[in-house]
This record gives C-alpha cells, structure tokens and sequence, in this order.
C-alpha cells in the first residue's frame, strides 16, 4: 500500500525561524539527528521504534502525509535508552525563512517498508540535487547522482563533527582523488567542516579541484593556523587570506565561494556563521582558467598533504551560495536540536483486513430492523469494530418488499419496491472537535465488504455507516460505534449498564429483575451476567454465577436460591470478552418462608 497507508506513528518538527537567517531558501538540506526526534522513534525495545535501519522514515510537509519530502539516511543506531541512540539524516525542505517556523512531519512505523531508491523521487539523489558532489566522508561514496565517488587510499574514518569523517596525518601515504565535470566552471562554491591538527604546515591542501580554485592552510603561531583560496589565471594567480588565526584541534565551518567572472571579485569566506572579510596577498591578471580535469581532497595536485579531518565536503559549480545559507546551515548542522524542534509522536491506527475478518453485510426479509444480523470488522487482533451493515428489505404491513434508500424507494414496479443501492460510506466523528473524517466507500457488491487503510490519530470517535443508492444524492446513516484509538489500540464502547436493577424475595428464592436501554455509541449486550456471593460484595473477575441471554423485550428476571444465607449481587452485561458497567445490591436478607405461623386465625368478630 502507498505511504501513508500503514505507517504507524508521525510527529511535527518544527524549524525555529530564528534560526534562519534571510531567505526565503528554497530546497534546502536540513540536517536532523537525534536530539530532533522523539525518543521513541530511536527505542528498541518500546515496540514504538522505527525500521532498523532507518527505511521507514519518510518526511512530508503536511499531518495527513500528502505531500512528500526527499530524505537521505545516513546511520541509525537504536537503543533500549534512547539518550544513547545515535541518528544522521537529511531531508530536503521546500521553503525556509528567518522568522518564520516551519513544520515538517516525520514518518515511522512500517516494518514491511523499504529504503526509497535512491534515484527515486523522495530518495537520495533528491535530497542532494544541484549539487556537483557531496561527500559525507564516513565513506568515499558521492552522494548525488553524479555519482563522483572518491577514489582513496590509506585513509582513516574517525569521529567527525557530524558522525564520521575523513582523516589525513601527512605521512605521504593518504589520498583521495575525485573526478570533476569537463568544461568552464566559473563560479563554485565549497562547504566542509575542517579539525587541522597541531602537526600541519604551511601549504597544506584542503581540497583542489584542478586547476582553478585550491584552498589549503598556513602555520603563522604555535596552534594556529590561517586559510587560503588561490584562483588559477593565465598571467598571474590570485591569491587571498583570511588573517584571523584559528585554533588547531577545533572544529570549523566553512563555506567559500569564488566569482571568476571579474578580476575585481574577492572570494567570499563565512567561518562558523560569520563573514570575514579576506586580505588579497596577489592580485588576479589575465583570463581565469576555469577548466577542470582532477579534484583533490587532503592534498593537492603537487603533494602538500593535510594534518588533520575533514567531514561534509560539498561542491557546486555555477552557483554561488549566498552568505545567509552558509549561516543558516552553520547554525543547522552545529546545533541541528535547536534548529528543528521535536513534536509530541502521534500514533496512528490501521485497517488492512483479511478476508476471514471482513466486514460482511447480511441481508434480512424482516419487518423489524433490529433484528437485522450485525457484521464485525476486525481492525486490531485484540478489537472489534461491531459495524451493522444494512441491505434490509422490509416487508411492509401492504405486503410488498419495500427497499429503503435514504427514505426514499428507487423505483416501483407494482407491489413491490426493489433495493438499487451503491454501498456503504464510512465516516469517522471527532467526539471533542466535531470534525469528520471521510474513511472510506465500500462499493455493495464488493467481495467481501472489506474497508483498509484506515488511519485515526488519538482520540474518541463515532465510527458512523452511511448507506447510499444510485438514485438519490442523499445518504442516511444505519449505524454507529463510539471507539477509542489509543497508542495503536482500538477500544471499542461498552456493552449499556444495567438499569432498575431490583429483587423480590419469594420463600427460599429470589428474583433479580433489570432493564437496559439501547445507548448510542454502546454495544448490544449478548447475554447478562449475575455474580452472587454470601460473604460480601462479589468479584465479578471471573465467569458469571448466572447468565441469561440477550433478547427483546429487554427486561429480565432471574431466580436464585437463597434460603437463610444473606447474599450480595452484581449484574453486568456483556458483549462477548467485553463487559458494561455493574449494578450491585446487597446486603440482602435472608428470605422469609411465605406459610403462616400457628395460632394466628382470625374469628369473625375480630374482622373489620
């Protein structure tokens, strides 16, 4: 079946406004771990704990699951303590604005479900598209459908800024090399996240892509170290700094972008959410060389190895990312739980009905309504949904066979009136709010009358059937149950109480008498039950001392002996394994014997 159907648990995350900075950014990689999430989607022993490995998350913008976000999985580790699950994910998000919150909705619960292909259209490749590579760098594969994956060597995978990433230690050994696009790439744009170590030198490289742009470091102090962009032209390269000196053995943002359009553009550095401005060592002359043919990741094209890690490297050519995106994911992947807020988790229930416990519509030539047989539709293996499902012709008291439509026959041929129906419409009633669900239409001849894919969040519900007809537009409702949904468990209304509950004592016996009223919501009771004990008020755990059918007219009486024992009882109806709300009498006395004593005849002068 098709997401949503089947997914059993969501929850809103909500995209603090204040966190972005400009926009509106559109298509926008969010990153999300498990601070972001609710503990349960990460818990596996709480039975409320997605897939495994993640491939029953899906993301939507909306609570009803309608409309679809991308998202790319990258590690899951669930926990019976979810403090200590791990999550690294991103989902691609159409709209996000400084100021303004942004809800999104996530999706698990569907053992069955699969991974999205990562070339389909709420998959992988989406998530990264117009990017020319992305690397999370806990492996050498490229993220996008360019499919550019590293080629490596001698490299280490070590605990990064956001999850793993890629370690370089200089010895000489380590290289990862990429292939880049043939042709002009004028402008580009570079993010990553960079550690250098305290053994770097001067002239290390970052990354390469060869030949126009290199960025690569200094050593100006003990524990420091400065960042370089060299662009590539015909006569002279130009070359610009960042004088701030950063630490050794801290983790940065970084995000560059170079212009080669003008020999006037300076390229354009945001550290950890902030724009430094760079100081232009040499200035550009001639034509930029703006054809690519290698990319170079922890060393350049002429050795230089890197001291240090590298973790989350994208590239895009012919964009330049504007300042406040770079901010925007700073503050994203440095704090991802306060960027995206987590929800309350909403559980949802479900109907996928085998054919053994289909809803079944029984048809009756019977005047009477309520002896039209009732049709049960198991919606969880522990409840019931008791669904009365009317295809009824009515004898009239004219003798003919009358069909009702809404009130209304469809057609008359003498003497008779026959049934022209459509089916069975299934509408679900918010008890607090009012608000109606549409759950779905049986069409009469389906075989077997089965209704799936039923979702309802938390809450009480009329679950109300509707028989409709070809000829009318109107509908009329035949039935209804109240139900409550709970966790992912259906609870359906009890059996009516017991009402006037009341005894006569007869000699050695008495008679328990009660009534009870057909309640909307309510199930019809199948039988009663009468619990008796002579030491105090009954425990009505176990099986009945008495039981007496269900049936119309609905009074009941009921003998018990009791001879000289003081008794309690309690009387319920029951409905199946369900059982109504008791009625209870008790201290009752023990009965009187109902033959007069000796020596009490009356003469006839003594009556009045």
């Amino acid at each position: 079946m098709a997401f949503p159907i089947g997914w059993k648990h969501y929850a809103p995350i909500v995209i603090q406004g204040a966190q972005v900075s400009g926009g509106a950014h559109t298509n926008f990689p969010v990153y999300l771990d498990e601070d972001c999430v609710p503990g349960d989607m990460l818990d596996s022993d709480a039975g409320t704990g997605c897939n495994a490995d993640g491939s029953d998350i899906r993301f939507t913008t909306d609570a009803a699951g309608a409309t679809q976000l991308p998202v790319h999985v990258v590690e899951i580790t669930q926990n019976a303590n979810p403090a200590l699950a791990t999550l690294n994910l991103w989902v691609k998000v159409p709209s996000i604005t400084n100021g303004v919150d942004t809800t999104i909705y996530i999706w698990w619960g569907r053992p069955s479900a699969t991974m999205p292909a990562v070339d389909s259209t709420y998959g992988q490749y989406a998530v990264w598209s117009g990017f020319s590579h992305r690397y999370m760098l806990d492996d050498d594969q490229d993220a996008t459908s360019n499919n550019r994956d590293l080629t490596v060597a001698n490299v280490a995978y070590v605990a990064a800024e956001i999850d793993d990433g890629m370690q370089f230690d200089a010895d000489g050994g380590e290289s990862a090399t990429f292939a880049v696009p043939a042709g002009v790439q004028i402008t580009s744009s570079f993010d990553f996240w960079l550690n250098v170590d305290a053994a770097r030198a001067t002239g290390d490289c970052v990354v390469q892509t060869y030949w126009p742009i290199k960025i690569y470091i200094d050593d100006p102090n003990a524990n420091k170290f400065r960042i370089f962009l060299e662009a590539n032209w015909t006569t002279t390269d130009g070359r610009w700094r960042i004088d701030t000196e950063y630490d050794t053995g801290v983790w940065y943002h970084f995000q560059i972008t170079y212009d080669g359009t003008a020999v006037g553009n300076d390229p354009v550095f945001v550290v950890d959410g902030a724009i430094v401005a760079p100081n232009e060592i040499v200035t550009p002359v001639g034509i930029f060389q703006s054809s690519t043919t290698a990319g170079y990741l922890g060393k350049s094209s002429t050795g230089n190895p890197l001291h240090g890690i590298v973790d989350e490297l994208g590239i895009l050519y012919g964009t330049i990312r504007s300042t406040d995106w770079a901010i925007t994911a700073y503050n994203n992947q440095g704090s991802p739980g306060t960027f995206a807020v987590e929800g309350t988790m909403v559980t949802l229930i479900h109907s996928s009905l085998p054919v053994a416990q289909s809803l079944r519509a029984y048809q009756l030539v019977d005047p009477n309504p309520a002896h039209n047989l009732r049709a049960f539709q198991l919606v969880d293996p522990l409840v019931c949904f008791s669904l009365r499902a009317y295809q009824g012709h009515g004898v009239t008291p004219e003798g003919s066979v009358r069909a009702y439509q809404g009130g209304d026959a469809a057609f008359i041929v003498p003497e008779h009136r026959y049934l022209v129906k459509s089916g069975y419409r299934i509408v679900a009633v918010d008890t607090t709010t009012g608000v109606e669900t549409d759950l779905g239409f049986i069409a009469y001849d389906a075989s077997p009358l089965t209704l799936s894919g039923i979702t309802l969040a938390n809450g009480t519900y009329d679950i109300q059937i509707y028989l409709q007809g070809y000829l009318w537009h109107d509908q009329r409702m035949i039935d209804s149950v109240r139900v409550t949904v709970a966790g992912g468990i259906v609870s359906t209304a009890l059996p009516p109480p017991v009402e006037d509950l009341a005894y006569t004592q007869y000699g050695d016996y008495t008679r328990f008498i009660w009534t009870w009223a057909q309640t909307f919501g309510c199930l019809d009771p199948d039988t009663f039950g009468l619990w008796v004990s002579t030491v105090g008020p009954p425990a009505t755990a176990g099986a009945p001392d008495y039981t007496t059918p269900a049936e119309t007219p609905r009074n009941y009486d009921l003998t018990h002996e009791q001879g000289t024992d003081t008794i309690w009882v309690a009387v319920a109806s029951l409905a199946g394994a369900t059982r109504g709300p008791e009625s209870r009498l008790g201290p009752l006395a023990p009965a009187v014997a109902l033959s007069s004593p000796d020596n009490q005849r009356a003469d006839d002068d003594e009556l009045l």
